[in-house]
């Protein structure tokens, strides 16, 4: 009896460990990216992640300032990106903020299996050119980070209080250093006012170096999450 029981112990010990060392490994084989770019008026932040280099989900947090902005989340199987997801406010015909929601999802063979677009209370169909862009979006925001992380940057979020940046993970570094020429009322306002910044750039020993400055605003602002829309 005994000897059954250290059997079934034992027996059930292996199958523990085995299922802790794949889940380590499904862990250890997943990337995760973030950057961003300004392009005219908007200003996007950028997350994505794959496993073995085939995309996983993607999601972007996009503002526009008076025009509107949106955040997306883009979910691949395999190769083939099989949901968007989308929600925000932009400007109706009266030049009124209006929110929106965004939901499509496609076949294997790339076709628009379901769509929904609905601004305000009104269900409007989308055509295939609106469809192409939302997946043009996805590709270009992973072709985007996965450029940005061979640079060995990302997109960083915290707060500046005139001598120290204080991440939002609550990691503490005690200078900025900036790959750009700033302008003089951004300057102006890191000297005298605490600011909430969002940035592509690097974390080094004590230094923060900015690459490219997104986002900068009073330090009531709260950091910006990676959207996450899907159930």
């Amino acid at each position: 009896m005994k000897r059954l029981l250290f059997g079934v112990v034992a027996l059930f010990s292996l199958a523990a460990c085995t299922s802790t060392s794949n889940s380590l490994q499904n862990q250890s084989q997943i990337t995760e990216y973030s950057g961003g770019q300004i392009q005219g008026d908007a200003t996007s932040l950028y997350w994505y992640t794959d496993r073995l280099s085939t995309p996983v989900s993607a999601s972007d947090y996009v503002t526009s300032g008076d025009y509107g902005w949106y955040q997306s989340e883009y979910i691949w199987n395999g190769q083939k990106l099989h949901t968007v997801l989308r929600e925000g406010e932009k400007l109706d015909a009266n030049n009124r903020l209006a929110k929106y929601t965004v939901e499509v999802r496609f076949s294997d063979a790339g076709e628009a299996v379901y769509q929904k677009y609905q601004v305000g209370r009104k269900v409007i169909p989308l055509t295939q050119p609106q469809i192409e862009q939302y997946k043009s979006e996805a590709q270009s925001l992973v072709e985007f980070t996965t450029k940005q992380a061979g640079n060995q940057y990302e997109l960083i979020q915290g707060y500046w209080d005139g001598r120290k940046f204080v991440t939002c993970n609550g990691n503490t570094f005690e200078r900025l250093s900036f790959n750009q020429t700033l302008p003089s009322f951004v300057i102006s306002r890191l000297a005298e006012f605490d600011s909430y910044m969002a940035f592509v750039g690097k974390l080094k020993l004590k230094t923060v170096e900015v690459d490219d400055l997104l986002l900068i605003q009073n330090q009531s602002y709260k950091c910006i999450a990676r959207p996450q829309l899907a159930d």
